[in-house]
């Protein structure tokens, strides 16, 4: 069986009035904190990895693209650090905040869960 497509997801402050008709849908209860596992978007491919600073800057950069910010617009950048080879490549990151998606595991037995190291105690 192929992995179905990763689930709709919404912060919690975000969710919408009607939810669609949908096996699995994640809410973020949260904001990210350091430690925290994310996917984030990099070039229309999302890569794992995990928070590892928050950082606030006027011009975002990325391995291959510099954007200039204006100064009306604000965006909020943290370091995710991807998960070591083979899979990941293991290099830290300044990541726009709004390229993140939570983290979630997939199994046939289990279907999309959230990983044991996110599951409050």
């Amino acid at each position: 069986m192929i992995r179905p497509s990763f689930p709709q997801w919404h912060r919690e402050d975000k969710v919408p009035e009607q939810l669609p008709n949908n096996d699995v849908i994640a809410i973020v209860h949260e904001t990210w904190k350091v430690g925290d596992k994310v996917d984030w978007c990099s070039e229309g491919c999302y890569w794992s990895g995990i928070i590892t600073m928050f950082v606030k800057s006027d011009v975002v950069t990325s391995p291959s693209q510099h954007y200039i910010i204006t100064e009306y617009t604000r965006i909020f950048l943290l370091q995710v650090k991807l998960l070591r080879p083979p899979v990941g490549e293991g290099q830290c990151y300044d990541a726009n905040i709004n390229d993140l998606r939570p983290t979630l595991d997939w199994s046939l037995e289990g279907g999309w869960t959230v990983p044991l190291s996110q599951v409050a105690a």
